[in-house]
């Protein structure tokens, strides 16, 4: 298995793992039916593994509020908001 740790500031860190079979553990230990992609947030707990889930999850627990500090989304409500689900 292969890790790849990048960080930004204290943000949001993404870890891309590597699974030589997805059927099989230590992938199957995050997503029991081994579909790809599967997203686990450590700091949470959960694990996804729809990919609509997995894009509107880190928006959802992670953009802040304020429109003006959006990094991940358009503010809700807006044009470009619908346009990006």
């Amino acid at each position: 298995m292969q890790s790849q740790d990048r960080r930004n500031d204290g943000g949001v860190s993404l870890i891309c793992n590597t699974f030589a079979a997805v059927k099989s553990p230590p992938f199957t230990d995050l997503c029991v039916n081994g579909r790809v992609p599967a997203l686990e947030d450590p700091n949470t707990g959960i694990a996804l593994w729809e990919s609509g889930a997995i894009l509107e999850y880190p928006v959802e627990t992670y953009d802040t509020s304020s429109p003006q500090q959006q990094r991940l989304s358009f503010p809700r409500g807006t044009p470009e908001y619908f346009l990006a689900k």
